[in-house]
């Protein structure tokens, strides 16, 4: 009777759900990894410490318009965020940034850095927009940033004349 009551409140025990990645991990800082294209230049890590973007490979001048880009993240590339930038004159005068996440926990931070990012670029020159953890979302900034690249990348090569 004994053997059977400790196996009843083992199988309880073994019973309860874990969430994966929702953890200590889930949010946290960890060093962007480059796009699908492979290109360096699309590496959220390539500023320095002064946030100096100068060896990225993209510079202006950037043409007027509004820009869009996706970047995927997470382990499995499980997390999205998609960014719409207007600039003019090169600098950013609107953003709109959306998330599409797989656990409550990237849920969680993707909504306060949509809240939050428009208020923090723009106004900003393009070249001057990288961040670097807004509204504690980590991961999320680091993948905005990449993003960001790719609509700096977009608007120079509408810059430049064809021929």
């Amino acid at each position: 009777m004994v053997g059977t009551a400790l196996v009843g409140s083992g199988l309880a025990a073994c019973s309860q759900t874990a969430v994966p990645a929702d953890d200590e991990y889930a949010g946290r800082a960890s060093r962007a990894t480059a796009s699908s294209s492979g290109d360096p230049a699309y590496w959220a890590s390539d500023a320095d410490e002064s946030g100096d973007h100068s060896g990225d490979g993209i510079s202006g001048p950037y043409a007027n318009g509004t820009y869009s880009a996706s970047e995927r993240y997470g382990p499995v590339k499980e997390d999205a965020v998609h960014v719409t930038l207007t600039v003019a004159d090169g600098v950013i005068t609107d953003a709109t940034v959306t998330g599409d996440a797989l656990l409550p926990q990237s849920a969680r931070f993707q909504s306060d850095f949509v809240a939050a990012i428009r208020g923090v670029v723009e106004g900003r020159v393009i070249d001057d927009a990288h961040i670097d953890v807004v509204a504690g979302a980590s991961k999320t900034s680091a993948t905005f940033n990449k993003a960001l690249d790719a609509i700096r990348r977009q608007a120079s090569e509408a810059a430049t004349p064809k021929g």
